[in-house]
């Protein structure tokens, strides 16, 4: 399975303005709020993979409030 950066995740969430846009890749914005962000992945798993033939991965960070530097992102 794939795994992603702080920085890779970082940067494909900049690159998605609202929470509507998709990417070439099918990223999404799940929930942006003051204190939490999440992307979306959908994805169809290779053979080699041991989950299922589909698969959505989320990413989330959060911080304690407005002000607050975020946190790392977390699946």
């Amino acid at each position: 399975m794939m795994s992603y950066t702080q920085d890779e995740l970082s940067s494909i969430w900049k690159k998605l303005t609202d929470g509507t846009e998709h990417d070439e890749v099918d990223w999404n914005i799940v929930s942006d709020i003051d204190v939490e962000q999440t992307l979306s992945h959908s994805k169809v798993a290779t053979y080699s993979d041991y989950n299922d033939n589909g698969r959505t991965v989320s990413y989330t960070r959060k911080r304690m409030n407005k002000e607050a530097p975020w946190g790392m992102w977390e699946r």
